[in-house]
Protein backbone atom coordinates (compact mmCIF):
# COMPACT_ATOMS: atom_id res chain seq x y z
CA UNK A 1 0.00 0.00 0.00
CA UNK A 2 2.79 2.18 0.90
CA UNK A 3 4.41 1.25 -2.40
CA UNK A 4 1.19 2.74 -4.28
CA UNK A 5 1.13 5.98 -2.54
CA UNK A 6 4.81 6.82 -3.06
CA UNK A 7 4.52 6.04 -7.05
CA UNK A 8 1.10 8.10 -7.10
CA UNK A 9 3.09 11.34 -5.34
CA UNK A 10 5.73 10.39 -7.39
CA UNK A 11 3.36 10.65 -10.44
CA UNK A 12 1.48 13.55 -9.32
CA UNK A 13 4.58 15.46 -8.29
CA UNK A 14 6.46 15.31 -11.83
CA UNK A 15 2.80 16.31 -13.78
CA UNK A 16 2.65 19.43 -11.45
CA UNK A 17 6.10 20.18 -12.27
CA UNK A 18 5.97 19.71 -15.67
CA UNK A 19 2.69 22.04 -16.21
CA UNK A 20 4.80 24.80 -13.97
CA UNK A 21 7.55 24.39 -16.57
CA UNK A 22 4.85 24.82 -19.48
CA UNK A 23 3.33 27.81 -18.10
CA UNK A 24 6.62 29.58 -17.61
CA UNK A 25 7.52 29.20 -21.01
CA UNK A 26 4.22 30.35 -22.03
CA UNK A 27 4.48 33.49 -19.75
CA UNK A 28 7.99 34.59 -21.08
CA UNK A 29 7.28 33.63 -24.75
CA UNK A 30 8.54 36.88 -26.82
CA UNK A 31 6.03 35.90 -29.78
CA UNK A 32 3.40 37.91 -30.33
CA UNK A 33 0.25 34.86 -30.46
CA UNK A 34 -3.24 35.21 -31.30
CA UNK A 35 -5.99 35.08 -28.73
CA UNK A 36 -6.59 32.16 -26.65
CA UNK A 37 -9.18 30.49 -24.61
CA UNK A 38 -8.47 30.16 -20.61
CA UNK A 39 -6.37 26.90 -20.67
CA UNK A 40 -6.06 24.27 -18.31
CA UNK A 41 -2.45 23.00 -16.65
CA UNK A 42 -0.81 20.14 -18.70
CA UNK A 43 -3.68 19.48 -20.63
CA UNK A 44 -4.15 23.43 -22.68
CA UNK A 45 -7.38 23.46 -24.27
CA UNK A 46 -7.92 19.92 -24.88
CA UNK A 47 -10.70 19.73 -22.58
CA UNK A 48 -12.07 22.65 -24.68
CA UNK A 49 -12.11 20.49 -28.34
CA UNK A 50 -15.15 18.17 -27.59
CA UNK A 51 -16.99 15.90 -30.17
CA UNK A 52 -17.93 16.99 -33.08
CA UNK A 53 -14.77 19.04 -33.60
CA UNK A 54 -15.91 21.05 -36.09
CA UNK A 55 -18.99 22.17 -33.65
CA UNK A 56 -16.47 22.89 -30.57
CA UNK A 57 -13.75 24.88 -33.08
CA UNK A 58 -16.72 27.21 -34.32
CA UNK A 59 -17.95 27.81 -30.74
CA UNK A 60 -14.35 28.96 -30.36
CA UNK A 61 -13.96 31.32 -33.16
CA UNK A 62 -16.83 33.10 -33.04
CA UNK A 63 -15.75 34.03 -29.14
CA UNK A 64 -12.00 34.96 -30.23
CA UNK A 65 -11.94 35.77 -33.77
CA UNK A 66 -11.39 34.33 -37.05
CA UNK A 67 -7.18 33.35 -35.85
CA UNK A 68 -7.32 31.47 -32.03
CA UNK A 69 -4.18 30.31 -30.53
CA UNK A 70 -4.30 26.65 -29.16
CA UNK A 71 -2.34 24.82 -26.96
CA UNK A 72 -3.15 20.81 -27.13
CA UNK A 73 -0.79 19.08 -24.30
CA UNK A 74 2.55 20.55 -25.17
CA UNK A 75 1.20 21.19 -28.88
CA UNK A 76 0.60 24.68 -30.45
CA UNK A 77 -1.90 24.89 -32.83
CA UNK A 78 -3.87 27.81 -34.31
CA UNK A 79 -7.58 27.66 -35.16
CA UNK A 80 -7.98 29.60 -38.98
CA UNK A 81 -11.69 29.84 -39.48
CA UNK A 82 -11.91 32.90 -42.27
CA UNK A 83 -10.95 32.73 -46.13
CA UNK A 84 -8.25 35.51 -45.99
CA UNK A 85 -6.71 33.66 -42.69
CA UNK A 86 -6.95 30.61 -44.32
CA UNK A 87 -4.89 32.55 -47.44
CA UNK A 88 -2.59 33.92 -45.66
CA UNK A 89 -1.50 30.62 -43.68
CA UNK A 90 -1.68 28.25 -46.77
CA UNK A 91 -1.22 30.08 -50.10
CA UNK A 92 1.32 33.02 -49.13
CA UNK A 93 3.28 30.79 -46.09
CA UNK A 94 2.66 27.70 -47.28
CA UNK A 95 6.14 26.23 -46.80
CA UNK A 96 6.17 27.86 -43.20
CA UNK A 97 2.95 25.83 -42.65
CA UNK A 98 3.15 22.85 -44.54
CA UNK A 99 4.96 20.89 -41.73
CA UNK A 100 3.21 18.35 -38.84
CA UNK A 101 4.16 16.93 -36.07
CA UNK A 102 5.55 13.05 -36.33
CA UNK A 103 2.31 11.18 -34.80
CA UNK A 104 2.60 7.75 -33.25
CA UNK A 105 0.05 6.09 -35.95
CA UNK A 106 3.18 6.89 -38.57
CA UNK A 107 5.52 3.90 -37.46
CA UNK A 108 3.67 1.06 -37.60
CA UNK A 109 0.84 1.81 -39.97
CA UNK A 110 2.80 4.92 -41.95
CA UNK A 111 5.42 2.93 -42.52
CA UNK A 112 8.17 4.64 -40.39
CA UNK A 113 6.59 7.90 -41.51
CA UNK A 114 7.49 7.61 -45.42
CA UNK A 115 3.77 7.80 -46.64
CA UNK A 116 2.42 11.15 -47.91
CA UNK A 117 0.30 11.51 -45.06
CA UNK A 118 3.05 11.44 -42.39
CA UNK A 119 6.36 12.24 -43.88
CA UNK A 120 7.88 15.52 -43.22
CA UNK A 121 7.21 18.81 -46.12
CA UNK A 122 10.14 17.75 -47.96
CA UNK A 123 10.92 16.79 -51.12
CA UNK A 124 10.16 12.87 -50.79
CA UNK A 125 6.18 14.40 -49.84
CA UNK A 126 6.55 16.75 -52.92
CA UNK A 127 7.28 13.74 -54.86
CA UNK A 128 4.49 11.78 -53.71
CA UNK A 129 1.66 14.45 -53.70
CA UNK A 130 2.51 15.38 -56.93
CA UNK A 131 2.40 11.77 -58.22
CA UNK A 132 -1.17 11.34 -56.14
CA UNK A 133 -2.39 14.73 -57.88
CA UNK A 134 -1.35 13.82 -61.51
CA UNK A 135 -2.17 9.83 -61.64
CA UNK A 136 -5.70 10.41 -59.64
CA UNK A 137 -6.91 14.27 -59.33
CA UNK A 138 -5.29 15.99 -62.66
CA UNK A 139 -8.38 17.34 -64.90
CA UNK A 140 -7.26 14.54 -67.97
CA UNK A 141 -7.36 11.63 -65.27
CA UNK A 142 -10.58 12.69 -64.21
CA UNK A 143 -12.43 13.14 -67.35
CA UNK A 144 -10.57 10.26 -68.41
CA UNK A 145 -12.01 7.75 -64.94
CA UNK A 146 -15.36 9.56 -65.37
CA UNK A 147 -17.30 6.52 -66.19
CA UNK A 148 -16.15 4.61 -62.85
CA UNK A 149 -18.14 7.34 -60.64
CA UNK A 150 -21.20 7.75 -62.94
CA UNK A 151 -21.42 3.32 -62.23
CA UNK A 152 -20.88 3.78 -58.84
CA UNK A 153 -23.46 7.01 -58.61
CA UNK A 154 -26.01 4.68 -60.83
CA UNK A 155 -25.16 1.64 -59.05
CA UNK A 156 -25.89 3.91 -55.50
CA UNK A 157 -29.43 4.84 -57.20
CA UNK A 158 -30.37 1.13 -58.34
CA UNK A 159 -29.60 0.15 -54.53
CA UNK A 160 -32.20 2.96 -53.04
CA UNK A 161 -34.91 2.08 -55.54
CA UNK A 162 -34.80 -1.87 -55.18
CA UNK A 163 -34.72 -1.08 -51.44
CA UNK A 164 -38.02 -1.76 -49.31
CA UNK A 165 -37.12 -0.29 -46.65
CA UNK A 166 -35.22 2.88 -44.77
CA UNK A 167 -32.00 3.50 -45.86
CA UNK A 168 -28.72 5.05 -44.14
CA UNK A 169 -27.35 7.52 -46.79
CA UNK A 170 -24.22 8.47 -44.98
CA UNK A 171 -23.20 4.71 -44.95
CA UNK A 172 -24.20 4.56 -48.48
CA UNK A 173 -22.73 7.69 -49.53
CA UNK A 174 -19.69 6.24 -47.75
CA UNK A 175 -19.40 3.44 -50.17
CA UNK A 176 -19.89 5.16 -53.26
CA UNK A 177 -17.09 7.22 -52.58
CA UNK A 178 -14.94 4.46 -51.39
CA UNK A 179 -15.92 2.14 -54.46
CA UNK A 180 -14.59 4.93 -57.13
CA UNK A 181 -11.41 5.69 -54.98
CA UNK A 182 -10.35 2.28 -54.60
CA UNK A 183 -11.41 1.66 -58.61
CA UNK A 184 -8.95 4.44 -59.25
CA UNK A 185 -6.14 3.28 -56.62
CA UNK A 186 -6.50 -0.87 -57.49
CA UNK A 187 -8.61 -1.31 -59.86
CA UNK A 188 -11.26 -2.89 -57.77
CA UNK A 189 -14.54 -2.13 -55.65
CA UNK A 190 -15.28 -3.87 -51.94
CA UNK A 191 -18.63 -2.87 -51.49
CA UNK A 192 -22.64 -3.25 -53.00
CA UNK A 193 -22.83 -5.82 -55.53
CA UNK A 194 -20.53 -7.35 -58.93
CA UNK A 195 -17.62 -7.28 -56.63
CA UNK A 196 -14.68 -7.44 -58.40
CA UNK A 197 -12.55 -9.59 -55.87
CA UNK A 198 -13.42 -12.78 -53.26
CA UNK A 199 -15.90 -12.22 -51.29
CA UNK A 200 -13.75 -13.23 -48.69
CA UNK A 201 -10.88 -10.68 -49.37
CA UNK A 202 -13.85 -8.27 -49.44
CA UNK A 203 -14.33 -8.78 -45.79
CA UNK A 204 -10.93 -9.18 -44.81
CA UNK A 205 -10.29 -5.48 -46.41
CA UNK A 206 -13.40 -3.98 -44.70
CA UNK A 207 -12.29 -5.33 -41.36
CA UNK A 208 -8.41 -4.66 -41.46
CA UNK A 209 -8.71 -1.10 -43.91
CA UNK A 210 -11.90 0.07 -42.81
CA UNK A 211 -12.73 -0.97 -39.24
CA UNK A 212 -9.64 -1.47 -37.70
CA UNK A 213 -7.24 1.27 -39.84
CA UNK A 214 -9.08 3.75 -39.84
CA UNK A 215 -10.03 3.85 -36.01
CA UNK A 216 -6.47 3.74 -35.03
CA UNK A 217 -5.59 6.17 -37.63
CA UNK A 218 -8.19 8.67 -36.80
CA UNK A 219 -7.92 7.78 -32.93
CA UNK A 220 -7.45 10.27 -30.23
CA UNK A 221 -3.79 9.16 -28.92
CA UNK A 222 -2.36 11.07 -25.82
CA UNK A 223 0.94 10.51 -26.71
CA UNK A 224 0.53 12.52 -29.62
CA UNK A 225 0.05 15.44 -27.55
CA UNK A 226 2.39 14.50 -24.80
CA UNK A 227 5.13 13.37 -26.58
CA UNK A 228 7.54 13.15 -23.11
CA UNK A 229 4.43 10.23 -22.56
CA UNK A 230 5.27 8.15 -25.25
CA UNK A 231 6.85 5.30 -23.19
CA UNK A 232 3.70 5.51 -21.28
CA UNK A 233 0.57 3.59 -23.90
CA UNK A 234 -2.48 4.58 -21.80
CA UNK A 235 -5.27 3.32 -23.84
CA UNK A 236 -3.64 0.21 -25.66
CA UNK A 237 -3.38 2.13 -29.27
CA UNK A 238 0.22 1.45 -29.53
CA UNK A 239 -0.55 -2.38 -28.99
CA UNK A 240 -3.13 -2.65 -31.34
CA UNK A 241 -1.29 -0.63 -33.95
CA UNK A 242 1.74 -2.98 -33.89
CA UNK A 243 -1.01 -5.92 -33.82
CA UNK A 244 -2.63 -4.73 -36.81
CA UNK A 245 0.31 -3.81 -38.99
CA UNK A 246 1.17 -7.71 -40.13
CA UNK A 247 -2.74 -7.44 -40.82
CA UNK A 248 -2.31 -4.74 -43.08
CA UNK A 249 0.97 -5.26 -44.26
CA UNK A 250 0.02 -9.12 -45.68
CA UNK A 251 -3.22 -7.62 -47.61
CA UNK A 252 -1.24 -5.02 -49.25
CA UNK A 253 1.49 -6.96 -50.35
CA UNK A 254 -1.04 -9.85 -51.71
CA UNK A 255 -2.78 -7.24 -53.51
CA UNK A 256 1.01 -5.91 -54.64
CA UNK A 257 1.85 -9.18 -55.59
CA UNK A 258 -1.52 -9.87 -58.29
CA UNK A 259 -1.11 -6.28 -59.70
CA UNK A 260 2.11 -7.45 -60.83
CA UNK A 261 1.51 -10.72 -61.90
CA UNK A 262 -1.35 -8.64 -64.35
CA UNK A 263 1.29 -5.95 -65.27
CA UNK A 264 3.09 -8.90 -66.50
CA UNK A 265 0.38 -10.53 -68.90
CA UNK A 266 -0.77 -7.05 -69.74
CA UNK A 267 2.69 -5.93 -70.76
CA UNK A 268 2.95 -9.46 -73.03
CA UNK A 269 -0.54 -9.17 -74.77
CA UNK A 270 0.72 -5.87 -75.61
CA UNK A 271 3.56 -6.71 -77.86
CA UNK A 272 0.68 -8.09 -79.84
CA UNK A 273 -2.21 -5.60 -80.13
CA UNK A 274 -1.09 -2.28 -80.72
CA UNK A 275 -4.32 -0.79 -81.88
CA UNK A 276 -5.27 2.85 -80.54
CA UNK A 277 -8.49 1.42 -79.42
CA UNK A 278 -6.48 -1.16 -77.03
CA UNK A 279 -4.27 1.69 -75.80
CA UNK A 280 -7.19 3.85 -74.63
CA UNK A 281 -8.65 0.90 -72.51
CA UNK A 282 -5.44 0.45 -70.76
CA UNK A 283 -4.89 3.79 -70.28
CA UNK A 284 -8.56 3.73 -68.49
CA UNK A 285 -7.81 0.70 -66.75
CA UNK A 286 -4.48 2.20 -65.10
CA UNK A 287 -4.48 2.57 -61.12
CA UNK A 288 -1.91 4.19 -58.84
CA UNK A 289 -0.69 0.56 -58.45
CA UNK A 290 0.18 0.46 -61.95
CA UNK A 291 1.99 3.54 -62.58
CA UNK A 292 4.17 3.05 -58.96
CA UNK A 293 5.34 -0.88 -59.71
CA UNK A 294 6.47 0.71 -63.13
CA UNK A 295 8.27 3.46 -61.80
CA UNK A 296 9.26 0.78 -59.28
CA UNK A 297 11.54 -1.10 -62.33
CA UNK A 298 13.10 1.87 -63.12
CA UNK A 299 14.11 3.04 -59.42
CA UNK A 300 13.40 0.40 -57.14
CA UNK A 301 15.61 2.01 -54.47
CA UNK A 302 13.11 5.11 -54.36
CA UNK A 303 9.63 2.87 -55.02
CA UNK A 304 10.13 0.09 -52.47
CA UNK A 305 7.29 -2.02 -51.30
CA UNK A 306 6.69 -0.17 -48.03
CA UNK A 307 6.33 3.06 -49.96
CA UNK A 308 3.94 1.54 -52.44
CA UNK A 309 1.74 0.01 -49.54
CA UNK A 310 2.08 3.20 -47.84
CA UNK A 311 1.08 4.84 -50.41
CA UNK A 312 -1.90 2.80 -51.27
CA UNK A 313 -3.03 2.78 -47.40
CA UNK A 314 -2.64 6.45 -47.70
CA UNK A 315 -5.12 7.20 -50.53
CA UNK A 316 -7.87 4.67 -49.49
CA UNK A 317 -7.78 6.23 -45.62
CA UNK A 318 -7.71 9.76 -46.39
CA UNK A 319 -9.65 10.63 -49.95
CA UNK A 320 -12.84 9.20 -48.91
CA UNK A 321 -14.37 11.88 -46.54
CA UNK A 322 -13.58 9.96 -43.25
CA UNK A 323 -15.25 11.59 -40.10
CA UNK A 324 -11.99 11.76 -38.22
CA UNK A 325 -13.58 12.94 -35.65
CA UNK A 326 -10.32 14.13 -33.99
CA UNK A 327 -7.69 16.86 -33.96
CA UNK A 328 -5.85 15.92 -36.56
CA UNK A 329 -8.92 14.96 -39.21
CA UNK A 330 -9.39 18.52 -39.04
CA UNK A 331 -6.73 19.71 -41.40
CA UNK A 332 -9.25 22.82 -42.95
CA UNK A 333 -8.92 24.58 -40.21
CA UNK A 334 -6.49 23.72 -37.74
CA UNK A 335 -2.57 24.27 -38.79
CA UNK A 336 0.75 24.01 -36.79
CA UNK A 337 2.31 27.62 -36.23
CA UNK A 338 5.82 27.92 -38.02
CA UNK A 339 9.06 26.86 -35.93
CA UNK A 340 12.57 27.82 -35.90
CA UNK A 341 14.56 25.62 -38.33
CA UNK A 342 16.11 23.95 -35.05
CA UNK A 343 12.61 23.52 -33.68
CA UNK A 344 10.82 22.30 -37.01
CA UNK A 345 13.82 19.53 -37.06
CA UNK A 346 12.45 17.78 -33.56
CA UNK A 347 11.82 14.44 -34.47
CA UNK A 348 9.02 14.16 -31.17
Amino acid sequence: MDTLHYTSFFFITILLLLSRLLLRHRRFNPKTLPPSPPSLPFIGHLHLLKTPRNFSINSISKLYGPVVSLYLGSRHALILSSLAAAAEALIKNDTLFSNHPNFKVGQPLGYNNTTMFFTPFGPHWRNLRRLTAVELFSTRRLNLLSDIRSNEFLSLVRRMIDSSGEIELKARLFEMTYNSMSKMVVGKRFYGENLEVDIEVANRFREVIIQEGLALVFSFNPRDFFPFLGWLDLLGLGRRMERLRPKVDKFLSDDKQRRQRRNDQAAAADDDDGREAAKEEKEKKRTLVNVMLSMQETDPETYTDDLIKGQILTVLTGGTGVDGGDCKGDDAVNAEPPRDNEEGEDGD
